[in-house]
């Protein structure tokens, strides 16, 4: 899957951007990601305090937030959000009170209703489990703004123009339909072995409504 997305950001042409300075701007939001986890584990207000008010100031507080706007990660967290929706309708079928039709449908009827399950899901704004996509993308976003306000003012520079550039729009994109493609084919390939593996199951072990 991982090469599958790495193909897809392949695919568009590389822009103006130097590599040296994005692998510097990389290096150091990796540091500044081990930072905010360690202000969390070890609960260092003062870090936390320094990382809110550059957040809330007027010099870098709006770059940082419109950044986080740019990136792909909050728009990932969607999808690995809907990614656990997808396992947890799976679990629900197992008991669910209508796992007797489940056990009598045919193959096809089974094949047809689960061609869309992913689809379905991923349009559902309501009642989501476990995790609803908004919720996912909106706390994703927070912590990104968190691990930017820790970031040098050279390297937020950089990241900065980049994913302004039209370079790192296409990027952005690319990544994100990749993520979503190779995601989406996952989750329908698990569906089409599980449901017909469960409908089995049910057949010689029936719920209590069922008998």
């Amino acid at each position: 899957m991982a090469a599958e997305i790495s193909d897809g950001l392949a695919e568009v042409p590389d822009g103006k951007a130097d590599p040296a300075d994005l692998a510097k701007a990389a290096a150091a939001f990796e540091d500044g990601r081990k930072k905010i986890a360690k202000m969390y584990e070890s609960q260092d207000q003062a870090t936390a305090k320094q990382v809110e008010d550059r957040i809330a100031g007027t010099e870098d507080g709006p770059r940082i937030r419109q950044l986080a706007d740019l990136m792909a990660s909050p728009e990932l967290a969607a999808e690995t959000a809907l990614t656990a929706q997808v396992m947890y309708v799976s679990l629900e079928a197992f008991s669910d009170t209508n796992s007797a039709e489940l056990a009598s449908a045919s193959p096809e009827k089974l094949k047809s209703e689960l061609s869309g399950v992913v689809a379905s899901l991923r349009d559902r704004t309501e009642n989501e489990k476990p995790v609803p996509k908004d919720i996912a993308r909106m706390e994703e976003k927070a912590r990104l703004t968190f691990i930017l306000a820790a970031l040098p003012k050279e390297d937020l520079s950089v990241l900065f123009d980049f994913y302004q550039s039209a370079e790192g729009k296409a990027k952005r994109q690319a990544l994100v339909e990749s993520y979503r493609q190779v995601s989406d084919r996952a989750s329908t390939k698990m569906l089409a072995e599980y449901f017909p593996t469960l409908a089995d199951y049910l057949k010689t072990h029936p719920r209590p409504q069922q008998q």
